[in-house]
């Protein structure tokens, strides 16, 4: 089934019906190949003001300084560069991808969103802006997830369920 062909009240498991790994048989691929890759490329919106939701290189003295310069640096290159490499490598070979992303990103990175629906990825929403997992949303955070469900970038959601309960759950 084609992710524009799910009806909106779609759930998770209207996909594929549970079963524990105990009561099902042995899962075949085709042509008896033995390993399967599920390839995901994540995008995301960090904010460099803010301090970074993880970070690839320590800060200096185990002090972390605002903004980040050499973690954003990182992240600024995969959206600028990495990102269209992995679409064109994929492409090229007739692939396809999952693309992991939060909210936010469908609007600061409208081109690789478009390009990725273009090359018929799946997406995967996770979140609507990058935060440290251990920090509640804000009402602001919960009022930008809401005013975009009534935009045209709502075109982009197939099927979701978001908990509104203090952004434990978005």
């Amino acid at each position: 089934m084609q992710s524009n062909d799910q009806p909106k009240n779609w759930k998770p498991w209207d996909r594929v019906p549970y079963q524990p790994i105990t009561k099902r048989p042995a899962f075949k691929l085709p042509n008896g190949a033995r390993v399967a890759v599920w390839t995901i490329v994540n995008i995301e919106h960090w904010l460099p003001n803010n301090p970074m939701p993880r970070t690839v290189l320590p800060p200096p003295m185990g002090v972390p300084f605002w903004p980040d310069v050499p973690n954003w640096t990182w992240h600024e290159y995969g959206m600028r560069v990495g990102f269209w490499r992995f679409l064109k490598v994929l492409g090229d070979r007739n692939m396809r991808a999952t693309l992991a992303l939060n909210g936010s990103t469908i609007q600061v990175y409208e081109d690789a969103c478009i390009a990725a629906r273009e090359a018929n990825w799946e997406f995967m929403g996770h979140g609507f802006e990058q935060i440290p997992m251990h920090r509640l949303g804000t009402p602001d955070e919960v009022a930008k997830i809401i005013y975009v469900l009534c935009t045209e970038t709502s075109s982009y959601v197939n099927g979701a369920e978001i908990h509104i309960n203090g952004g434990q759950h978005v």
